[in-house]
């Protein structure tokens, strides 16, 4: 039986350390110079923590959760707060569900709580309770994982008003503990705890769910916002098209008349006339700059747009694109324009001899990789790893990126982001 008890010990302290792990690993992407065996460490480390190390209970789970923070910001990217958050909401999770087993095993096998709360008591009892609680963190984790298949989309306000519910819920299951194990209750208060602890248990999960719907209620407003920009774009790219066409009218209207006065004026050997006259309309009512890069007429307009953009701002673009024109473009050209916009805002902070932009098109295999460069003075990720904007409005600016992120996962692609040659580069890989 020692050897059972060790074991479900040993499984205890594992289960508890990879649950936590795996959920924050889930939730927050893994920063590109940290490698799978760092993690490794990282579970190890605090499961000697949590298995090893013998500290009162309040001072260890303290201990456990000031280092699982730590080494999440180190390991993990994303907004400290956030993981925050994720730790204190676990922990409290799993400490309530240790309450709830170790009241439910003092009913069953009629020793004390102090008895069975040591770690390595060989009671039937808390070695099956053991074995079943951390199985269910397991599980727990694997199903918070799947309703949470990306990074929590918590507002600041919502942040603050949970972070602090959390802590005080915090505070008081671990004076529980603490005064439970230290006063010698009769068997009518152990009731009453055990039904106390139930019923924070269920206010736990209520709050989980409130929350699971709160990121859900901000995610449809992402998805909202990103059709809007769709919209929006759409509209500019229909009202451009629809002054183009107005243009082409009135000069092939006007061109009649144009033709007429030539000949007439070439009759009479006015040759100055002539020429002065075509200059004017050269340089007034031709002088568009609407190029064909590609048959696909909402990417060519998005292009055209911003090669105009880029004329007036003194940037340098290159463009190659190779895209069908039967393609299903609106989004990619509102993706297209969210990327360039991009491109060319952070060109304006460079000196105008070194301001470049390029865009690549490709679709190949019904695989359509779009890729934009502009030219760095100094490194973008090194001085800003999470892309957030620097302009003060960071709800409304923020939303380029987020969005072509947002694009590029539901349509089951990839993003890449790197730098290269004093060039900022964006890959987005996806489906047609």
């Amino acid at each position: 039986m020692e050897v059972v008890s060790m074991a479900a010990e040993i499984y205890a302290s594992a289960a508890g350390t990879i649950a936590q792990i795996w959920i924050l690993s889930e939730l927050f992407p893994r920063k590109q110079s940290v490698k799978k065996v760092y993690i490794v460490g990282w579970i190890l480390l605090n499961f000697c923590i949590a298995h090893f190390v013998l500290l009162p209970n309040i001072w260890q789970s303290l201990l456990g959760m000031g280092v699982m923070l730590l080494m999440s910001c180190i390991m993990l990217e994303g907004k400290t707060e956030q993981k925050m958050l994720v730790i204190i909401a676990c922990n409290v999770f799993m400490i309530l569900v240790s309450m709830l087993r170790g009241r439910i095993t003092f009913f069953l096998s009629g020793k004390s709580i102090n008895e069975i709360s040591i770690q390595g008591s060989e009671s039937l009892a808390r070695v099956l309770g053991i074995v079943l609680t951390n199985t269910l963190y397991l599980l727990t984790a694997y199903i918070l994982t799947c309703f949470f298949h990306d990074k929590i989309k918590l507002k600041k306000e919502e942040y603050i008003i949970i972070i602090i519910y959390y802590i005080i819920f915090l505070i008081v299951v671990l004076l529980s503990i603490a005064m439970s194990r230290n006063v010698d209750f009769s068997l009518i208060w152990q009731k009453t705890f055990l039904i106390l602890d139930m019923l924070m248990f269920i206010a736990n999960i209520i709050v989980l769910k409130m929350i699971f719907h709160i990121n859900q209620q901000n995610h449809y407003e992402m998805e909202n916002a990103l059709l809007y920009m769709q919209i929006t774009q759409q509209e500019k790219r229909i009202r451009e098209e629809e002054k183009n066409y107005r243009e082409v009218q009135l000069l092939r209207h006007d061109l009649k008349r144009y033709l007429v006065t030539y000949r007439q004026l070439l009759q009479e050997g006015k040759y100055e006339v002539i020429e002065a006259d075509i200059d004017k309309i050269l340089g007034k009512r031709l002088n568009t700059n609407h190029c064909v890069y590609t048959e696909n007429t909402i990417l060519n307009a998005v292009i055209c747009e911003k090669m105009e953009q880029c004329s007036i701002k003194n940037i340098k673009i290159e463009v190659q694109v190779n895209a069908d024109k039967d393609m299903d473009s609106i989004e990619y050209g509102v993706v297209l324009s969210n990327l360039l916009d991009n491109a060319i805002e952070a060109e304006e902070q460079e000196k105008e001899e070194n301001r470049y932009i390029c865009l690549n098109i490709g679709v190949e295999q019904n695989m359509i990789h779009l890729v934009v460069g502009n030219y760095i003075s100094e490194s973008v990720l090194q001085n800003n790893a999470l892309l957030e904007t620097s302009k003060k409005n960071k709800q409304l600016h923020g939303i380029g990126l987020r969005g072509v992120k947002e694009f590029v996962k539901n349509k089951k692609g990839e993003i890449e982001i790197f730098e290269e040659n004093h060039m900022f580069v964006v890959h987005i890989c996806a489906c047609v």
